[in-house]
């Protein structure tokens, strides 16, 4: 046999071991239903690009919500989660021709879905990993007499997509009740809209959500 048939073999076999290797017992992959909710810590550096090259942007201030969250476990250590919240923010001026300036309030909703790998350490401790995609939509906003002031009536946008990172760790509380520490971090991005009376979009801005997820809660685990 030659070399390089020989390396190519031990390559597969490598491979196929290491798969095998992490890969859920097929006892385990009937799946298992997790619904729960989180009090979250909503951390964010979001901010538009400038307005009108005044030199002004406009930031969103931090904020807390509540959110649900449903997750789908193949197997024992891979989870797909699918998270939903909403939350109201204040925007504000920054920097520039009108810093400071009270622009008004938006309700942001976010919502995530990652797959994480569910580590099978310290008993009912489990921590995980997991990545994926986020995105992000405003509504539901309203404006202050001094944005107004600047032809600024509505504020509306497209929809904010980016990618998720998380991380996070479970406790079996029980044999149906589980307790959840969780970190995300959302980066959705895209077009937020500011309009006139009329509708009118007067001007489009860059957005980038940047923003920060913590969260604990518990989760029922579906029999």
């Amino acid at each position: 046999m030659r070399w390089g048939d020989r390396v190519r073999r031990l390559v597969t076999t490598i491979s196929v071991v290491g798969l095998l290797a992490i890969a859920p017992p097929a006892t385990a992959q009937q799946g298992e239903w997790r619904i729960g909710g989180r009090l979250l810590s909503i951390n964010t550096d979001a901010a538009t690009e400038d307005v009108a090259e005044s030199g002004s942007e406009i930031t969103f201030d931090a904020s807390w919500s509540l959110d649900f969250d449903a997750t789908y476990m193949v197997g024992t250590n891979w989870g797909i989660e699918w998270m939903l919240t909403t939350a109201p923010y204040d925007l504000e001026a920054s920097g520039g021709e009108v810093a400071g300036l009270d622009v008004g309030e938006t309700w942001v909703a976010q919502s995530t879905f990652t797959l994480a790998y569910h580590i099978p350490l310290w008993g009912k401790w489990k921590p995980y990993v997991g990545g994926g995609f986020g995105l992000g939509y405003l509504h539901s906003a309203t404006t202050t007499d001094a944005a107004e002031a600047l032809d600024i009536h509505d504020i509306r946008s497209d929809l904010l997509a980016g990618v998720v990172g998380q991380v996070g760790v479970t406790y079996r509380a029980g044999r149906s009740w589980m307790l959840n520490f969780d970190v995300k971090y959302n980066g959705a991005s895209g077009d937020v809209d500011l309009e006139d009376t009329a509708g009118d979009t007067v001007y489009t801005l860059k957005t980038d959500l940047d923003t920060w997820l913590v969260g604990i809660g518990a989760a029922y685990r579906c029999p």
